[in-house]
């Protein structure tokens, strides 16, 4: 390790201590050395290098130590069983390339049984993780909540800038809503009888508020879209205010040193996430903040979560308000004692409960659609 590395490593580590020091809070203090023990107090790179080819290092860097994290919680961690997992190549709007996925149909359920389906687009600000780093959140939403749930592997950036991992989320719910064999008779996932939903967390959660928009303009029947702490706004602008300036009292600022994910680190996804901000950043696919009342009026019911220490919080709910606004049924749960990352992190607060209430809110919303039929 380089001595830059080194004490960019030092300078994060106490800067959270700090931070946490001065919320006078035992739960996140907890939080932080957990963090620290498992080598995750910085999960994304506060600093990036102007060179191209040194960004693809650093990123490359991160991108093992988000696969070595998963493993190391995987050895340290009880995970659900499921019934069967299988990975899938899905096609995708382009006919020389396909798209993986994952399948996980629960255990303790007949083997012909049809069940809703669930798509799950995973966290890592556009640019980490993968099926394997979120396979044991994965298995534990499939048993929890009783459905299959479809794990989309989607294109990262920098190699591949938005919107392409949108893009093969959105190739895979209509490969799910078309119902292939695969899934239909295979899987005995039964999307348009007993239900489909989205999941997902961080940049996953930006990407499914997106996909339900898409659903709703696509006739495509979408009954729960579960938002797990999302990143709505591009560059943390408060687009819901003009002008949009940063106050003191907002999360960017109060939570800017927090674990796991800092301001700057969330910054510097943005960054690798768009090729052209300018542009892009005010487009409603990379900012749902920035979709209309009237875009958003008609898409599926939310459970949209965010955790108390987290720079994200804000615009997590101000994304919630807007849904409201649009008179979406909606519901908003904070976590308080708690950082970014606790549904996915074993190590945080809340973690357990975080995943029991996600999988409830999903199981009741496909309950209360067989109820209506």
């Amino acid at each position: 390790m380089s001595k830059g590395a080194l004490l960019s490593g030092l300078f994060s580590m106490v800067a959270a201590y700090l931070y946490l020091r001065r919320r006078k809070n035992l739960g996140l203090r907890m939080n932080l050395i957990a963090a620290i023990l498992m080598d995750t107090q910085e999960l994304f790179p506060e600093h990036l290098p102007a060179d191209r080819e040194e960004r693809f290092k650093v990123v490359k860097k991160f991108r093992e130590l988000w696969i070595k994290l998963a493993r190391d919680a995987g050895k340290m961690a009880r995970t659900d069983p499921v019934g069967r997992v299988e990975d899938f190549e899905v096609p995708s709007r382009e006919a020389h390339r396909t798209i993986k996925v994952r399948l996980y149909r629960p255990a303790d359920t007949p083997s012909d049984k049809k069940l809703p389906v669930v798509l799950q687009s995973h966290g890592g600000g556009w640019v980490y993780g993968n099926l394997d780093v979120y396979d044991r959140f994965c298995r534990m939403l499939s048993a929890r909540s009783g459905t299959i749930v479809c794990a989309v592997d989607y294109r990262l950036a920098p190699d591949h800038p938005f919107p392409a991992g949108l893009e093969d989320c959105e190739d895979v719910l209509n490969w799910i809503w078309s119902e292939p064999s695969k899934l239909v008779d295979d899987f005995k996932g039964d999307p348009k009888s007993c239900g489909l939903g989205v999941a997902g967390d961080s940049a996953g959660g930006n990407i499914c508020a997106v996909l339900a928009v898409y659903a709703k303009n696509r006739g495509i029947k979408l009954d729960i879209q579960a938002l797990i702490y999302p990143a709505t706004a591009a560059f943390c602008t408060r687009f819901w205010r003009q002008p949009s300036y940063v106050l003191p009292s907002d999360s960017i600022v109060v939570n800017a040193a927090a674990p796991v994910l800092t301001a700057k680190g969330l910054l510097n996804c943005w960054e690798l996430y768009l090729s052209n901000p300018e542009v892009e950043a005010t487009n409603p696919r990379a900012s749902p903040i920035l979709f209309s009342v009237e875009e958003l009026r008609g898409v599926a019911k939310a459970f949209v979560t965010t955790a108390d220490a987290d720079v994200l919080k804000d615009e997590g709910l101000e994304y919630y308000k807007l849904l409201k606004r649009a008179d979406v049924d909606a519901t908003y749960k904070n976590y308080e004692d708690t950082i970014h990352g606790f549904a996915s992190l074993n190590v945080c607060n809340h973690h357990e409960r975080g995943v029991w209430d996600v999988a409830k809110a999903i199981a009741a919303a496909f309950s209360e659609r067989n109820e209506k039929i």
